[in-house]
């Protein structure tokens, strides 16, 4: 019931959710493209992609460099799993990744 409420307490947090809705229209939008991934694998892999760019535009990244970096940290895990540490050593939020992928203009 706490986290209903944060909105009260801290002004930079809005009383509202567009941006998560405006997240799932645009999904709902690209319904139609993904009719031609060909296969589950192929749709998955296209809303994996969207969802990653999405995330990083929101933060303010190059989306370009950091497709770039996610993709070659992980290279060598192609036919594994990801080791979970990995994976948030690329998160957009990352202080690291905040430096080299900088804010996008």
């Amino acid at each position: 019931e706490a986290g209903l409420r944060v909105f009260l307490d801290d002004p930079l947090v809005p009383a509202h959710n567009n941006s998560s809705e405006e997240a799932f229209v645009s999904i709902a939008r690209g319904r139609h493209n993904w009719l031609f991934a060909y296969s589950e694998d192929g749709a998955r892999a296209l809303t994996v992609l969207s969802s990653i760019t999405k995330t990083a535009r929101r933060c303010g990244l190059n989306v370009l460099k950091y497709l770039e970096l996610v993709m070659n940290r992980f290279r060598e895990w192609r036919e594994s799993v990801i080791p979970s540490d990995v994976i948030e050593s690329v998160l957009p939020w990352n202080d690291e990744i905040r430096e080299l992928c900088g804010l996008s203009v």
